[in-house]
């Protein structure tokens, strides 16, 4: 197959190139980022446009996006734009007319589906019925550190379950000068549980809303069975809309396999839920359960009078949907019981828990309101858990004792759920006790290992029954794992078609298809090979911090012969890049080196300070504006990634061979690492802030996280020195680091300008 057919699109801002062939794809290339371009599959949604401006120059947009301008000042200039245009429309029509791999049509299709209807036949050889333990616990911390607490009784230590639903309240104390979720917290915490649950199990899904926090963890054998992690949150609190109280959310299925289509895998939820305290504020925390079931579409959450609320609304799932998940509802409550604390008190020490529940406000609701109309709560028989005198097992003298803390689960699955325990365990760094329930779930789980045996048996079989007068070919190799790929990067495996001299037929017609299609690319895609002779196949993935790995099967097909199923598996190797500033700082070594400390080593994450160090005795004017040499980023990259210092020797020699290629090169990584950084350099919870203009500075430096405000003001310091000495234009400079110095929200981009400008030029000292 011959080279594929370019184009190529020059505008004021970007050089747009079209890939023809079989698959075509573009590269976009932002003239101010040119290290950001990337190849993409072409879409039949991605339109090209053109209008005329008033000065004359064409306007052009790909999809919504603005492009650039073009000027067709000669007759020449005019034609090339229209030939790029009609070539580009061409590509779209064939898109639009053409099958796609997941056709019906299709033979890889065709190949795929005779898979899934042999995995269908024999569903019940690797689906086996299971009893899945599950232990839910719910705590209100009070601002407290799990890290300082022996967790054994309050997960069961050492009596595991499969799997675990923590979800937590006021882990951080709000206030004005921590008004937003809290990494560190959450990580800290997500640490202390996995380290007492040991090295077999696993974070699955999580979620965080300011202070609440939920959190699934499973043991690596469940762990693989779970699919479809989705998350949300809604706040309810000041406004109505703030998240010192409301809601966070992870869904996800267990136990599903694409293969089996309809009635496969059950949906879990976990909802962790802090309504409003105070006795008097029983009818704000109806409203705040409507909230949340509008907002996040569980359904069976809101009271009878609320019920109009939702008559007309899109929730995220419809009643029906709803049903079909199972809903472990939990968290601090806040419903109180409507009696004097004395009476309260005397009850609990006497163990008469029904008489406590009966005066229940939330148990009261349930019977009168229809509150959590399609939820069931074990039998409380465990003493009220708030309020407590932290680190003292008495209540509070000013407060009714009352269950605030509850776990409930959704109806109707008594065939498959058996509550085992509902109670409460004393610890008392908090002024809550937290409450844990224990479920047994008997539900179908897939056999990965038989799964895996019943397919390779099954294609050996399908192998041997091909006609042995068909071409003689062999594929190698017949598996394909690269764990040493880079992110931002193409990498490359190959597969070679040998023909054998001995095949009954001179020519063997080829093609090479890929499932699923989009992600792993392949060249060439089909070709014709002489017996005796060779074909190798490039097959490549573009790595993103999004997703570093790929996986999926090549599927060589050979005319009247039997086609071939090759595994792949393409990783990268661990990079700093698409790390948090924090998580940097936490590296001492290196991201190859696998060593993450519990706390930062230095304030000044290694590979910045690398970078900036070679940088500032060898500023250029024209530093931001050329790009540098692949191999050189490639080497600067493996130098921060393994934790060594940048070799100022090697890079300087580049200089004297080719004028600033070195300085090119490290700036050129420097920029990616900075664009890809998790969280960013300012967070985006910081906008408004930012929009301070420059009365937001001292703010800024005083509320973000310290590796944040020390890396900040080092680049501030080496970008006020590239203005000084280098010469380099403030303006330029801005275009270039606004958007990396400052997280800014969707759908902000072409808002504030001037504001996050003034911000920055005030951070500048300019």
């Amino acid at each position: 197959m011959g080279a594929r057919q370019t184009e190529v699109l020059d505008t004021s801002t970007h050089t747009l190139t079209l890939y023809c062939g079989d698959e075509p794809y573009f590269v976009l290339c932002d003239k101010r980022r040119p290290e950001l371009a990337k190849p993409e599959p072409i879409e039949s949604r991605q339109k090209l446009s053109i209008k005329a401006g008033a000065d004359g120059a064409l306007s052009i947009r790909l999809g919504d996006e603005p492009i650039g301008e073009f000027k067709d000042d000669s007759d020449e200039e005019a034609a090339k734009l229209a030939h790029f245009v009609a070539q580009w429309r061409q590509v779209l029509s064939e898109l639009d007319l053409s099958p796609s791999w997941s056709s019906v049509s299709s033979q890889s299709s065709a190949h795929s589906n005779r898979i899934h209807e042999f995995l269908r036949e024999h569903k019940a050889e690797f689906t086996t019925e299971k009893l899945v333990s599950i232990r839910c616990v719910t705590w209100n911390v009070h601002g407290e550190q799990l890290n300082t607490q022996d967790l054994n009784d309050l997960l069961g230590v050492p009596i595991m379950a499969d799997l675990y639903a923590v979800s937590l309240q006021e882990s951080d104390i709000l206030g004005p000068k921590n008004l937003y979720a809290n990494t560190s917290t959450f990580e800290n915490n997500t640490k202390a549980i996995l380290e007492r649950l040991g090295d077999s199990y696993e974070l699955v899904a999580s979620n965080q809303l300011l202070g609440l926090s939920v959190m699934v963890f499973a043991n690596q054998e469940l762990a693989r069975q779970i699919s479809h992690v989705r998350r949300a949150t809604t706040g309810t609190g000041l406004f109505g809309i703030w998240g010192n109280k409301g809601a966070a959310a992870v869904w996800f299925r267990l136990g599903w396999d694409a293969s089996l289509e309809d009635e496969n895998g059950i949906d879990i939820a976990v909802v962790n839920c802090h309504l409003s305290a105070g006795d008097d504020q029983l009818d704000r925390r109806k409203w705040e359960l409507t909230e949340i079931e509008k907002k996040l579409g569980i359904p069976g959450l809101a009271a009878k009078k609320f019920e109009e609320l939702l008559s007309d609304v899109e929730v995220g799932n419809s009643s029906d949907e709803g049903d079909d998940q199972l809903v472990l509802l939990m968290g601090d409550l806040n419903f109180r019981i409507s009696m004097d604390r004395e009476m309260v008190v005397d009850f609990a020490e006497k163990g008469d828990f029904r008489t406590l529940v009966n005066q229940d406000q939330l148990t009261v609701c349930m019977k009168d309101d229809n509150v959590l109309s399609k939820f069931c709560e074990g039998e409380i028989s465990f003493e009220p858990t708030y309020k407590l005198v932290a680190s003292q097992p008495r209540y509070d003298f000013a407060r009714v004792p009352s269950y605030t803390d509850r776990i409930f689960y959704s109806r109707g699955f008594d065939d498959i759920l058996t509550q085992l325990e509902y109670a409460s365990r004393d610890y008392l760094i908090s002024d809550h006790k937290p409450v844990i329930a224990r479920f047994d779930l008997t539900t179908t789980l897939i056999d990965y290992v038989k799964r895996k045996s019943l397919i390779d048996n099954a294609l050996k079989d399908w192998d041997q029954l091909e006609n042995s007068s068909r071409p003689i070919v062999e594929i190698s190799p017949k598996e394909v794992t690269k764990k040493d790929g880079h992110i931002l990067d193409n990498n490359e495996v190959w597969l070679e078609i040998h023909h054998a001299s001995t095949s009954p037929v001179g020519l063997a017609s080829w093609s090479i298809k890929l499932d699923p299609p989009g992600q792993i690319q392949a060249y060439p895609h089909e070709g014709k090979i002489p017996a005796g002779a060779s074909q190798k196949i490039r097959l490549w993935y573009y790595a993103t911090v999004e997703s570093p790995k790929a996986e999926g099967i090549a599927i060589i097909q050979i005319a009247n012969g039997a086609d071939t199923f090759v595994p792949l598996s393409l990783s990268c190797l661990p990079s700093c890049i698409g790390a948090s500033l924090d998580l940097m700082s936490r590296m001492p070594n290196g991201a190859r080196k696998g060593q993450i400390m519990d706390q930062s080593s230095t304030n000044m994450p290694k590979e910045i300070y690398n970078c900036v160090d070679y940088i500032w005795t060898r500023l250029r004017r024209d530093m931001f504006e050329t790009r540098g040499d692949p191999s050189l980023q490639s080497q600067v990259q493996e130098w921060l990634d393994n934790g060594e210092n940048i070799d100022a020797e090697v890079l300087d020699e580049a200089n004297r061979l080719s004028d600033g290629i070195g300085i090119f090169s490290v700036v050129s990584q420097f920029l990616i690492v900075l664009h890809y950084l998790d969280g960013g350099i300012i967070p985006e919870d910081y906008y408004k802030t930012v929009l301070l203009g420059k009365e937001g500075v001292n703010l800024i430096l005083e509320s973000i996280p310290s590796v944040n405000v020390n890396v900040l003001l080092y680049l501030s310091s080496f970008l006020g020195r590239a203005i000084d000495e280098a010469r380099i234009p403030l303006s330029q400079i801005l275009d270039i680091f606004e958007p990396i110095l400052i997280s800014i929200p969707p759908g902000k981009q072409k808002k504030d300008s001037k504001k996050r400008r003034e911000f920055l030029t005030a951070l500048l000292d300019k």
